[in-house]
């Protein structure tokens, strides 16, 4: 992936992984811009997105306080794209934010892992009860054994 540098909006370098021998820095004939992407964000944006990132976070904060007398209040807060929000807002590299592709089939695994999970632990409640009712009617004498 080629790197630029970019002063009054005019690419003056662009760098590239060199291989052995040769120099990091290209030529400008040989970089197409089409694959360098550069991006701008002043100095008051960013200050902008961090201080709108606060008050969110002071929001979900306090939707949660709130949420313990009235559990609507959680509600209100939509976790995934306030992580989302909060990741852009900070400069988180998008590349270790999951996708929404991503967190839809993990929470799909989950799902199914926790749904296997109640079905293991039902079957093993339903085992227990016939244990106990079968040792029950030994007990009682309702059963009768057949020796072979």
């Amino acid at each position: 992936m080629l790197r630029g540098m970019v002063l009054f909006g005019v690419i003056i370098a662009a760098f590239a992984p060199a291989d052995a021998g040769e120099s990091h820095l290209m030529r400008m004939a040989d970089v197409s811009t089409d694959r360098i992407v550069f991006t701008y964000e002043s100095p008051t944006k960013r200050i902008q997105k961090q201080v709108e990132a606060a008050a969110a976070r002071m929001w979900v904060q306090e939707m949660y306080e709130l949420g313990e007398v009235d559990p609507k209040a959680r509600m209100l807060v939509n976790i995934e794209e306030y992580g989302r929000f909060s990741a852009e807002a900070n400069g988180v590299p998008s590349r270790i934010v999951n996708d929404e592709d991503t967190v839809r089939a993990m929470q799909q695994a989950n799902d199914a892992a926790m749904l296997e999970q109640q079905q293991m632990e039902q079957l093993a409640a339903g085992a227990e009860i016939v244990e106990k009712g079968s040792k029950a009617a030994n007990q009682a004498g309702l059963v009768n054994q057949q020796n072979g």
